[in-house]
């Protein structure tokens, strides 16, 4: 059962980087701020993601209850990166979900 439920995190993980890496127009820049939707805290889309706001991001992070994860390759991390984040590209994120803490709140995000 500990095992269904580590993958089904790890699936759920992998999903929400997927999609949000994915939000791209063709010229392979983000998404146009017209086209966002402020979510509200806590809210579960269709693709049964959690979704949290900058303010939750920010407070776990004081609390040291949040790990970041950055999911870009490991270029783009050297090149910048948030303080404090871990690099996981993209596709090391299912192979790898059980580095991560199940007690903190994940952050995953690439640019």
């Amino acid at each position: 059962m500990r095992a269904f439920i580590s993958l089904s995190a790890a699936l759920i993980v992998a999903l929400a980087v997927l999609t949000a890496c994915h939000s791209r127009d063709g010229s392979g820049r983000g998404v146009a701020a017209a086209n966002s939707v402020a979510v509200p805290q806590g809210t579960v889309e269709g693709d049964g993601v959690r979704r949290v706001t900058p303010a939750e991001i920010h407070e776990a992070y004081d609390n040291g209850n949040v790990v970041i994860v950055d999911t870009r390759g490991e270029d783009a991390y050297k090149a910048e990166h948030i303080k404090g984040a871990i690099n996981m590209p993209l596709a090391q994120v299912a192979p790898r979900a059980n580095e991560l803490p199940r007690n903190k709140l994940i952050i995953t995000y690439c640019t």
